[in-house]
């Protein structure tokens, strides 16, 4: 497994088993949407922010119930200033 770091980012190189695998995990753990994206070079990555040079495989969305959305939460910004 390679690491590479782009534009101050670390992405993980891996099998696209591996990061459909992982992105499920953190999209899970998290409750955000994660991205798998193949590089250039033929390198998969998980990744939250997709580099533009990515094709992106693959896009993990957490179940309805865990997203941590504000605007699914009824957060209201105007009236949370009251």
């Amino acid at each position: 497994m390679g690491i590479c770091v782009r534009e101050e980012e670390m992405i993980v190189a891996m099998s696209e088993e591996k990061a459909r695998s992982d992105a499920q995990a953190l999209a899970l753990a998290l409750g955000i949407t994660f991205y798998v994206v193949k590089s250039d070079d033929g390198d998969f990555s998980v990744v939250q922010l997709p580099p533009a040079e990515s094709e992106i495989i693959a896009t993990i969305e957490p179940p309805a119930e865990q997203r941590s959305l504000d605007g699914e939460r009824g957060f209201d910004e105007a009236s949370s200033r009251d």
